[in-house]
């Protein structure tokens, strides 16, 4: 796609106090500035762009070095960064609209929805469509995007838009997958205010626009039973999604459930809650690679059981490849001990708060998912037919069962990196939150 010259909009500082981030935004608000072509060139020729036809400010993000170096500097810079990307964004979609290249495109096509909605793989499973100019992901309850789909129609393209309604609990899920992942989570405000108002600004779209722009709401709430709605119907059932309760108490009480199951970090409360996550790797559950160095004395990751920290000390450990029959043999055995060990603790612990506190999260998870029966089902659905554990001579049997829980993740993890990713290059859990 040919980028001529233009005049971008002012990028808005966010001025942030950390040294690190404030030189990140300086750096990247002048290079943009200073040559904004350079950046779309790079962005029309990324893949996941098809040539500048999907148009997404956290698409764009992948342009600036600073952010795209690794997943924890996209978790750090992210905001800092985001300004530069949406203005880049504008500019992008400004040129794909005006593209005239190929008679054939003629359909302008807006996606929104909540972060972690399932947008990209819900509307694009199939790829961006040929007949599409261009296709805009993004949210749409400010007036702001009403400049953008004016402009598609006075180009003379036709306007639709594709809503996409999850379940807030899902899409939190999905969130978490991401920042593990990739490093860019979504805040807890961002989530609440986009599932709350996107019914708001739908409707004064409609108002201004009427049936110049077709909107479809898919209802992703159930996955096995996905129904795509007209405009009408669509927000009546959004608004009644909504009288469930309130986005951000949904949102942190689904939060509490994952604590306590121990499938969060540090680091995605930090982003959630719109502060700054560390640059620096810490023990997050959700990245099996991340985390400190696992020597003599040191506890074990792990997703499905975190090691009891007030266990006692360990001597330097050993791997062990086992087969999974004796995997489920010993998972079996332990089972019954490692729960009664947890309930002694849980009731020697209640004159320490916190020792307590964590002594009935690891009982809630020994009673739930990381039950001997739920760790046999995960067992059942490896691939692999050995996993590796790590043993410790003095291993007591709470401790030596979360070794197996965390070899049976360790080699989760193991066979996801080996699975072909059959979803576009741009969605892989990677929903766009504005």
């Amino acid at each position: 796609m040919r980028v001529t010259p233009m005049k971008l909009e002012s990028i808005r500082p966010t001025n942030p106090n950390e040294p690190d981030r404030a030189e990140v935004e300086r750096r990247t608000v002048e290079a943009v500035q200073r040559d904004p072509a350079s950046f779309l060139r790079a962005y029309a020729a990324h893949p996941d762009s098809d040539r500048g036809r999907y148009v997404s400010a956290d698409l764009m993000k992948e342009m600036f070095s600073d952010y795209s170096a690794s997943r924890e500097a996209r978790g750090r810079y992210n905001t800092v960064v985001h300004n530069s990307a949406a203005v880049l964004a504008s500019a992008q979609y400004r040129e794909a609209v005006q593209d005239r290249s190929d008679p054939r495109r003629t359909e302008a096509l807006f996606i929104t929805g909540v972060p972690g909605a399932g947008k990209t793989s819900a509307v694009l499973a199939n790829g961006i469509p040929q007949d599409a100019r261009v296709v805009y992901e993004g949210q749409l309850i400010d007036r702001s995007s009403h400049d953008k789909i004016a402009a598609a129609l006075d180009a003379g393209l036709n306007v639709s838009i594709s809503a996409v309604l999850p379940r807030i609990e899902t899409a939190l899920e999905n969130t978490k997958h991401r920042f593990d992942n990739v490093g860019r989570g979504a805040m807890f405000a961002t989530m609440a205010r986009i599932h709350e108002e996107t019914p708001k600004g739908l409707q004064a779209i409609k108002e201004r626009f009427g049936d110049r722009v077709a909107i479809e709401i898919l209802d992703l709430r159930d996955r096995a039973n996905r129904r795509s709605l007209d405009y009408a119907e669509g927000v009546k059932v959004w608004t009644k999604e909504l009288e469930r309760g309130s986005a951000a108490e949904r949102l942190q009480n689904h939060l509490d459930v994952m604590r306590r199951e121990g499938r969060s970090s540090r680091a995605f409360e930090q982003q959630a809650k719109g502060q700054v996550p560390d640059l620096g790797r810490e023990p997050d559950r959700g990245d099996p690679q991340a985390g400190r160095s696992e020597g003599a004395g040191e506890g074990r990751k792990a997703g499905v059981l975190k090691d009891d920290p007030a266990g006692p000390p360990l001597a330097p450990y050993e791997d062990r490849r086992i087969s999974r029959d004796e995997a489920a043999r010993q998972i079996a055995a332990l089972g019954p001990g490692a729960i009664k060990e947890a309930e002694q603790r849980e009731s020697a612990s209640r004159s320490d708060p916190k020792a307590h506190a964590d002594a009935r999260v690891i009982l809630a998870r020994l009673n739930g998912n990381t039950s001997p029966e739920a760790l046999q089902r995960h067992l059942a659905k490896l691939k692999s037919d050995e996993i590796t554990v790590r043993h410790h001579p003095n291993d007591t049997a709470l401790t030596r069962f979360a070794a197996f829980a965390a070899g049976i993740e360790r080699e989760q993890a193991r066979e996801r990196s080996q699975t072909p990713d059959r979803t576009p290059a741009r969605d892989r859990g990677e929903d766009r939150e504005r």
